[in-house]
């Protein structure tokens, strides 16, 4: 990855005059002393660093901009949200939730539990390769009772975590999965497998490089190498899962892709590639050295003004021990 981290290509936003530009030598000395730091937090398992490609068109849409700079802003300033905060089709015309399952990001109603068991079952497939007992659990309707009851006297943020895990599991499966109410964003360890979804247009990819803290199961669901939750599951007399698709590498942030560990994004722009820093890595000061753990010092006294000029209706929220919360606009 390293290819795309030349003098020639680093830029990053002027926030001020609402430009691209080159780094100063001090911002580039600040850029490369960030990638070391990455580097060591990822070699000592603090960070894993994940990729989400995607086309530059449909973020254009979902923040409502046709400006690439205004785009770009944006983002660092936002982030980036799933499907459920700006296509959900669980709404009336009136904006108002009318199914009675995840209905937000902390929905653990015997309802929501239910449209897991059913959803899974009815989208097992004969072409896939499924972890021991996993298939019969959910292909047996009588076993939706003890699915409910096994999960039912769990303490609320464990209920929380079992949902996740079976609900990344529908979200790799794309809308087939999940339809448009999905609160995770796919992204991937390996950046050239999250390279191929950035569409065929050159002009038109884009690759977000994301800083995902640890512990991974409070922001994200790591199917290839998750174990606590696997465990918790277990206890519990419940079925796990592997990866379906190994090779991809994905790991389903919940949420969205929040702004403050965006370290920067690469694109195309008239066959020329770029990556534009986060801007608000070099406004880092005394806590430079924990940047991967603190995440970058995003302004957000005008967070809400800019996401209602976007297309999303509301956006999460997290705080510290991975606790969400939905806040609709």
């Amino acid at each position: 990855m390293d290819k795309y981290y030349t003098p020639n290509n680093i830029y990053t936003i002027d926030l001020q005059n609402n430009l691209k530009r080159k780094l100063t030598s001090e911002e580039l000395s600040m850029f490369k002393e960030a990638k070391r730091i990455i580097n060591n937090y990822v070699q000592n398992n603090q960070l894993t660093m994940t990729y989400r490609g995607d086309q530059q068109s449909r973020l254009r849409n979902r923040l409502n901009e046709n400006n690439s700079i205004r785009m770009f802003e944006k983002v660092f300033h936002i982030g980036e949200k799933g499907r459920h905060y700006y296509m959900d089709d669980g709404l009336d015309v009136n904006g108002h939730m009318n199914r009675d399952y995840i209905r937000d990001i902390n929905d653990i109603s015997e309802n929501t539990f239910t449209y897991l068991f059913n959803t899974i079952k009815n989208m097992l497939n004969e072409n896939y390769i499924y972890e021991e007992g996993f298939r019969e659990y959910f292909d047996e309707e009588s076993n939706l009772k003890e699915f409910l009851t096994n999960i039912k006297h769990s303490h609320t943020y464990t209920k929380v975590m079992i949902r996740d895990y079976y609900y990344a599991y529908l979200h790799t499966l794309g809308r087939r999965g999940v339809g448009n109410f999905s609160h995770f964003v796919s992204t991937s360890r390996n950046w050239k497998e999250a390279w191929k979804f950035s569409g065929i247009r050159d002009n038109n990819k884009m690759l977000v490089h994301y800083l995902l803290p640890i512990p991974h199961h409070n922001y994200a669901i790591d199917s290839k190498f998750e174990k606590k939750l696997r465990r918790i599951c277990k206890r519990k007399d419940l079925p796990v899962y592997s990866a379906l698709y190994e090779n991809q590498d994905e790991i389903s942030i919940k949420g969205g892709l929040f702004p403050h560990y965006i370290f920067g994004i690469h694109y195309l722009e008239q066959n020329k590639k770029y990556f534009i820093v986060n801007p608000y890595l070099f406004k880092m000061n005394d806590e430079f050295e924990k940047f991967p753990e603190v995440g970058f010092p995003i302004n957000q006294s005008y967070f809400e003004d800019l996401i209602k000029t976007t297309r999303y209706n509301r956006y999460g929220m997290v705080y510290e021990g991975g606790i969400f919360e939905q806040m609709n606009l």
